[in-house]
């Protein structure tokens, strides 16, 4: 989230794009909006644009994931780390989606068609092939999944674990589709991404900062004092799965599109370590890996990249299948190989990276380019075809 480069999501960058122009902290620079012929503004530069210095954020993400689940194949278990990569997934995607509709909101006949139709052709064609190999896998294994099969493809699965009976109402049950675990986070976004395009386009921009901050109010609110129960028995950085309690780091990452406000955010803040420390201690980590997270984001964003690596923005630019086919790789080797844990270990990062590589240049980049037959194209003003 610094100065454009070119080139993604969710996790996406759920939508994998880098979108300068709509973003309202101080840059060092900026890049124009790309525009088809015509003039309009067009989704499809927001796969070319890059902003540096998110990816290698983004490849450090995806690092720490896969790093602690493949400990889990040494039967070591980390906490925080992963929960701490997820929520930086989810400011980046916030950032970047919202910057993308702020860009097209005004003056665009293609504003819900194209950005929902580049969310499909982004996240549902990989998430779509996992549960598929889900439900065989669990088929084959003797596993339930009839019962929560009807979640994940309405992308509703991170609230499985807590829908009463989903986990009594059938034998075996096993609570994810085998390799699927690691979609909960898919679901949050989409589901948060269904409304937001529908906000940013009803509501005037000066009213847009007010509504996010309700936003992370609410969810805030839903973490440490209405669903604190959730927490009682978790870890010092808990990561529940249900939107209502996740929800304030995408609108985090929107907040930073919209405003360059540094008062606002100290208010929030403040807030949110008030609401710690007066309704759940225990999660003091959580508010300090917050304050991290955004401050990193947001310092990424006004004074360039952190951190320059090109092996690390080469990993960030495959988060997404990184994300989806380690988890499934991970299980395999742990639980259906025989092998000697540590041979085990050491093989899920090179697996989940070439069964990522294969994805991106042979399945998700090309369905990719298809998806431009599906939006809505503006029609060149009446001096282009005048001239053709």
């Amino acid at each position: 989230m610094t100065t454009p480069q070119q080139p993604a999501p969710h996790p996406s960058d759920s939508e994998g794009a880098h979108a300068r122009k709509g973003a309202t902290l101080p840059r060092r620079s900026a890049t124009a909006a790309t525009t088809r012929t015509g003039g309009a503004p067009d989704f499809a530069p927001s796969i070319k644009q890059r902003i540096a210095g998110l990816d290698e954020l983004r490849g450090i993400a995806i690092l720490c994931v896969v790093g602690v689940h493949a400990a889990l194949v040494l039967d070591i278990e980390i906490w925080g780390v992963g929960a701490w990569a997820v929520d930086l997934f989810f400011v980046i995607s916030g950032y970047l989606i919202c910057s993308i509709l702020l860009r097209t909101r005004v003056g665009y006949a293609g504003y819900y068609r194209n950005f929902y139709v580049r969310r499909w052709f982004r996240i549902f064609p990989l998430s779509f092939v996992l549960i598929a190999l889900g439900v065989i896998a669990s088929h084959l294994t003797g596993r339930t999944f009839h019962n929560v099969l009807i979640y994940y493809l309405t992308f509703t699965q991170n609230f499985i674990e807590i829908t009463a009976g989903v986990a009594t109402n059938a034998p075996n049950f096993s609570g994810a589709l085998l390799g699927c675990a690691t979609l909960w986070s898919l679901a949050v976004e989409e589901q948060f991404y269904l409304v937001l395009p529908l906000a940013i386009r009803a509501l005037r921009r000066e009213r847009l900062p007010w509504l996010i901050c309700a936003t992370i109010l609410i969810g805030l609110a839903n973490r440490y004092l209405f669903f604190a129960e959730d927490l009682r028995d978790a870890p010092p950085y808990a990561n529940p799965w249900g939107t209502h309690l996740r929800v304030h780091y995408l609108a985090l990452g929107c907040l930073l599109a919209l405003t360059p406000s540094t008062k606002l955010l100290a208010a929030l803040g403040a807030t949110w370590l008030a609401l710690v420390l007066l309704a759940r201690p225990s999660q003091f980590l959580e508010f300090v890996g917050a304050v991290v997270i955004v401050s990193v984001v947001a310092r990424t964003l006004s004074h360039g990249p952190l951190l320059t690596s090109r092996p690390l923005a080469h990993l960030g630019k495959l988060c997404f299948g990184l994300y989806c086919l380690h988890w499934p790789i991970v299980a395999v080797v742990r639980d259906y190989v025989p092998i000697p844990a540590a041979l085990g270990f050491a093989l899920v990062f090179p697996l989940s990276y070439g069964a990522a590589l294969l994805s991106s240049h042979y399945f998700e980049l090309p369905l990719l380019r298809q998806r431009t037959r599906f939006e809505h194209t503006p029609a060149p003003p009446p001096s282009a075809q005048a001239n053709t």
